[in-house]
């Protein structure tokens, strides 16, 4: 059963790490695309978390990189992503 939340009304933050933001600076378009997906994933895992259906990604500079908003279907499966890695742990 999933627990429910009430859904924040600001979205999720969160800043790329040095690396992730050189890894995006240095990156072609195709590169980019991929490291967004990944990064897109494991932040609206975080915002599911967190009661956020909306997310927004910075650089270290500050600068907008991508924001999103997570459906409902997204919010449940990115609920249940991140309480299977947390069983890993």
């Amino acid at each position: 059963m999933l627990d429910r939340k009430p859904i924040r009304t600001e979205p999720w933050q969160y800043t790329m790490s040095p690396t992730e933001t050189r890894s995006w600076n240095e990156a072609d378009q195709n590169q980019r695309r991929a490291l967004l997906e990944d990064l897109a994933g494991r932040v609206m895992c975080d915002a599911a978390e967190h009661g956020c259906n909306r997310f927004v990604i910075y650089d270290t500079d500050g600068g907008l990189v991508a924001k999103g908003k997570l459906r409902p279907g997204d919010i449940a499966e990115a609920l249940e992503t991140y309480r299977a890695m947390n069983r890993l742990n």
